[in-house]
């Protein structure tokens, strides 16, 4: 199971200004989200074999330690969330902090995350990664690309995304702060 997921509210976000790379902290009602995230994850995802992987970006890192720490795998011995600066939002260049829609971002984000969480998925029953919607988008179309036809799906809700052959290859997901979207590969 693989569990693709955006970092909680920041106070870039209710601000409604573009946060790329800056290290936007997240609000009070982000905090309570990652808190309730976790528990979630906690109860629908009760398997010991996880795998975190995060951004390196704090909102991101945030929300992947509330995960851990509902799991109950902090500590000595637990597992650590790895972060990977593969993972960072794109760099919005002099657009970062600016109103939503006073520019337009582009979608030329890229990442080699992908291939390490592919190894992630070969030795444990979980993988949860959390990061920011572009990269989160470049993450699942570069993990359908790579995986054989017929071997994701996603959940019923998601299905109206699929292209018309029923391959779980989505053009394009929503991400709201703390939303996920889980895959099933096999």
């Amino acid at each position: 199971r693989l569990f693709l997921i955006r970092h909680a509210e920041t106070v870039d976000n209710a601000a409604s200004v573009y946060a790329g790379t800056r290290d936007s902290a997240l609000t009070s009602h982000g905090v309570i989200q990652t808190r309730r995230l976790g528990a979630h994850l906690a109860k629908v995802v009760p398997t010991p074999k996880t795998r975190i992987f995060a951004s390196d970006l704090q909102r991101a890192v945030k929300t992947a330690e509330a995960i851990r720490d509902a799991r109950g795998e902090g500590g000595e011995g637990g597992d650590d969330v790895e972060q990977l600066p593969d993972l960072r939002e794109k760099f919005f260049g002099t657009g970062e902090g600016q109103k939503f829609g006073a520019r337009e971002p582009h979608d030329g984000a890229e990442t080699t995350a992908s291939s390490q969480i592919l190894l992630g998925l070969c030795t444990e029953d979980a993988v949860f990664v959390v990061s920011h919607g572009l990269m989160l988008n470049v993450i699942l179309r570069r993990l359908c690309e790579k995986l054989p036809s017929g071997s994701v799906s996603v959940s019923p809700e998601a299905q109206h995304h699929a292209n018309p052959s029923g391959t779980a290859v989505l053009a394009r997901a929503s991400w709201s702060n703390t939303g996920y979207l889980e895959m099933t590969l096999s």
